[in-house]
């Protein structure tokens, strides 16, 4: 997959936050579909805006907390995972099918 050696498992993910809300750390965004952007149309853009210091989506630490929005959030986005225990729960319901 494009050179990676890991794969996203977005579907799962999503079930999991359900079975398990734990699992996942997550931060109410303002979310929209881009639809005039000449390199974004059609791509889901969150306002990003509100995380503190220099956090970012690949490596956001403790708790993270508004500090200016322009539009209120409108989506709880899932910002990281426990990945051991995902994949834990993940492991455990595929061995339920034979």
């Amino acid at each position: 997959m494009d050179g990676q050696e890991d794969a996203f498992l977005y579907d799962p993910c999503a079930v999991a936050w359900l079975i398990l809300p734990e699992l996942v750390r997550a931060q109410l965004l303002h979310v929209v579909i881009e639809l005039r952007g000449q390199y974004t149309r059609g791509m889901t853009v969150c306002d990003y805006r509100c995380l503190t210091g220099t956090e970012s989506m690949i490596d956001v630490t403790d708790i993270i907390t508004p500090i200016r929005q322009r539009e209120p959030p409108n989506v709880n986005v899932a910002i990281r995972i426990n990945s051991d225990a995902f994949y834990e729960l993940l492991t455990f319901t595929l061995q339920l099918y034979p």
